[in-house]
């Protein structure tokens, strides 16, 4: 198993460097590192590392110099077999001008690495962030394609949560597994609902029989898998995945309900044709997507309003019914992939709008 590396580096003064005229050489190959205290951490160790929730874990550790007596390694190694956990860390110096600089390079690469690795996650961040900013559970400043084609922001925005991540569970792997789960199974089990929803409304016969069938049992599959991963793995850190998932839920609706979760057709078609530079049947898909996404929004807002009145507190809905998204099908244009967008006749309207307005203001 790979472990991350952290890096941390101490400054230890000294007051006397020693006299230039010494015949042992202080820095460079033939240079040795004479510590008393460290020498007595040479041999074989058992160690018990107690972490912040509770859990205990029991390592092997062999110290010894290394590299010309230029290092001591520290070898940390499970007692599990086969290991689950191995580490290697490093205590050495170098000849700084006034002292001695004194650092301790324990597991050095990666988090850096292993979340360079993910470049499946990378891609995924691309096609979908941008989609987000569409419906509107996104703000649109996380929009950026560069001439490249690539997202510059999503992806290092990605990057860097990663990298977090990969920091609050101190490289363990397996802690990090059910937020996976969580972010790819839920949606193919959200997936394969709409695809049963699909098949009902358009198939008759065999096909829809054995098609609602097959959605069904993929929808179901996806399900047990993203609720074991977060019940399966629960004293290892499962109900902080439940929580986080529910706090992300509860914070995209949070930004969708707010001014910055509003998209008229103008802005929808801003973001997907000239931001993101998407067209064609794709361009079509999430358009439609966002002016759905905007209908759910001002039901919501309708249905927030609605409670409060129950309470006696009457607050209107600050904005106006949104554009009806219409037939999917219609929408994405199957049989005219080269169609205009539809949204067009929204901007052509707006523009012949403030064209009136213009000459009667004349």
């Amino acid at each position: 198993m790979i472990r991350f590396f952290v890096a941390c580096l101490a400054v230890l003064a000294c007051t006397d460097m020693g006299s230039a005229q010494s015949p042992t050489p202080t820095d460079g190959r033939e240079a040795k590192f004479e510590d008393a205290l460290l020498d007595k951490l040479v041999g074989n160790w058992h160690v018990v590392r107690k972490f912040g929730d509770g859990r205990t874990a029991e390592n092997t550790v062999r110290v010894g110099w290394v590299l010309n007596h230029q290092f001591l390694e520290l070898h940390y190694l499970d007692v599990a077999a086969p290991p689950q956990y191995e580490a290697m860390a490093f205590i050495g110096f170098d000849q700084i001008p006034g002292g001695q600089i004194l650092y301790w390079t324990y597991q050095i690469l990666a988090v850096a690495l292993l979340a360079a690795a993910s470049m499946t996650a990378f891609q995924d961040a691309q096609a979908t962030e941008w989609r987000d900013v569409a419906i509107g559970e996104i703000p649109e400043v996380i929009i950026y394609r560069d001439k490249r084609g690539t997202f510059t922001r999503s992806v290092t925005i990605t990057f860097i949560i990663a990298v977090l991540i990969m920091l609050v569970v101190r490289g363990r792997t397996t802690a990090a597994v059910p937020f996976y789960g969580v972010g790819v199974f839920m949606p193919i089990m959200v997936m394969g609902l709409a695809v049963r929803q699909h098949i009902k409304q358009h198939f008759t016969g065999r096909a829809r029989t054995w098609g609602v069938a097959g959605s069904t049992f993929a929808a179901i599959l996806a399900a047990i898998v993203f609720i074991g991963q977060i019940a399966g793995k629960w004293e290892e850190g499962g109900w902080v995945v439940l929580i986080s998932f529910s706090i992300l839920a509860l914070t995209a609706h949070a930004i969708l309900l707010s001014p910055i979760g509003y998209r008229d057709p103008k802005q929808i078609h801003r973001i997907v044709r000239d931001k993101a530079r998407v067209q064609g049947a794709m361009a079509s898909i999430v358009e439609w997507q966002s002016l759905r996404m905007q209908e759910y929004r001002y039901w919501l807002l309708n249905l927030i309003t609605k409670f409060w009145g129950l309470f006696g507190v009457y607050r209107p809905v600050r904005y106006a019914p949104p554009v009806v998204a219409g037939d999917y099908d219609h929408a994405l244009h199957v049989d005219h992939p080269e169609a205009p967008s539809l949204l067009q006749k929204y901007l052509t309207d707006d523009d012949a709008a403030a064209t009136v307005t213009v000459k009667k203001a004349h």
